[in-house]
């Protein structure tokens, strides 16, 4: 069986939740990606960011996110901190499923279908 990897991509415009730990208070700020392109990779392995998790509902802070409606709420990281979290709400990403020895071979030519 080949291993899989999954690339997340944003749509434009989407609003990117960053969750903020400062002095022990969780706090988010927003972020809007634009619209210069059709889609924004995410989590490219160029990039450093790797895919948390998804979830329906999330505290952060006095914050709540309910993302039932929404197709989840994605949590990413960039590392190497554990502190660089962000989130994007289901309904703006779209995922692509590459063979992992296939995604290895061809590098940067990523393109979605």
């Amino acid at each position: 069986m080949k291993s899989k990897t999954n690339i997340y991509y944003a749509k434009p415009n989407t609003i990117v939740y960053f969750l903020n730990v400062l002095n022990e208070e969780k706090i988010v700020n927003t972020g809007d990606l634009g619209n210069e392109h059709s889609l924004y990779p995410i989590n490219h392995p160029e990039k450093n960011i790797i895919f948390l998790y998804k979830t329906n509902e999330l505290a952060w802070g006095e914050n709540h996110f309910f993302a039932h409606n929404r197709g989840g709420l994605y949590i990413f990281v960039y590392l190497p901190g554990q502190d660089s979290m962000f989130g994007i709400y289901g309904d703006d990403i779209k995922k692509k499923e590459f063979d992992a020895a296939d995604f290895s071979a061809k590098g940067n030519n990523i393109h979605l279908s």
